[in-house]
């Protein structure tokens, strides 16, 4: 994940995902790119308090 030009690795689970929710300003726009079965988890897990968008590349 890239934020504020910075570089972070999360593995693929709740946890991470608290994570990634810590970083991120309420409400910010979160695009996801559509890697396999990936992105789900992580796009539901934040869809309740950001604007998320699925990026087919």
């Amino acid at each position: 994940m890239y934020f504020q030009d910075k570089y972070y690795e999360f593995p693929n689970d709740r946890q991470a995902f608290e994570e990634i929710r810590k970083i991120l300003p309420k409400g910010c726009k979160v695009d996801i790119e559509s890697t396999g079965v990936y992105h789900v988890n992580l796009a539901k897990y934040l869809m309740g308090e950001y604007d998320v968008r699925i990026i087919n590349p």
